[in-house]
């Protein structure tokens, strides 16, 4: 399995960054664009900017890219959130899932049924409280900042993202075009549309 993260982009617009794993050759990969959700979002072009051996590396760099570049508040990019994990984590938060998804009473009380009169192996309650050490715990990996100052970019990976970024390259209708996108994006999310 191949594992890599890339930047995909519209010529002369926005960009979207994400890692993927995948059996083919990352550079022959050319019809995957991302998992964007944004339908205005268009990609044509993809650069990768680097390989790795594993599935967590790869989201480890997609993690502080997503940081450096602030991709969830940023219009330039496509990406809605930021990666802030190299794991899932499905299970229930009170009456919300990790995804901020609203569980039914009907959901909750179910799951809870399930739970009742199970015990936990003396196993399970290490990993338990291994957890809730935090950082004291030998695994725990403290999440990057906003505005990561200890990362580091390659001056091509500043060149490459960076001629997509800058607005100078854009036509006075694409910028236009762009502007009334995120008039848009904006009116849906304050629920004007």
């Amino acid at each position: 399995m191949n594992h890599y993260v890339y930047y995909s982009y519209e010529e002369w617009g926005r960009g979207y960054i994400g890692s993927r794993s995948c059996k083919c050759d990352p550079q022959k990969d050319v019809k995957y664009f991302g998992s964007f959700k944004d339908k205005t979002f268009s990609p044509t072009h993809k650069i990768i900017f680097q390989e790795f051996e594993t599935r967590e590396e790869a989201l480890e760099a997609e993690i502080l890219l997503h940081a450096f570049f602030s991709v969830d508040k940023n219009s330039h990019f496509a990406n809605t959130a930021k990666q802030v994990s190299t794991g899932f984590f499905l299970q229930p938060f009170g009456n919300t899932n990790c995804l901020g998804r609203v569980m039914p009473e009907e959901e909750r009380k179910k799951r809870s049924e399930v739970r009742i009169g199970k015990k936990h192996t003396s196993e399970t309650k290490e990993k338990i409280r291994e957890s809730k050490m935090g950082e004291k715990n030998p695994r725990y990996k403290k999440p990057p900042t906003r505005g990561t100052s200890g990362m580091k970019l390659s001056s091509e990976w500043k060149e490459k993202i960076g001629n997509s970024c800058r607005g100078k390259t854009r036509t006075p209708e694409q910028r236009e075009r762009y502007r009334q996108a995120a008039l848009k994006r904006e009116a849906k999310k304050r629920g004007e549309m």
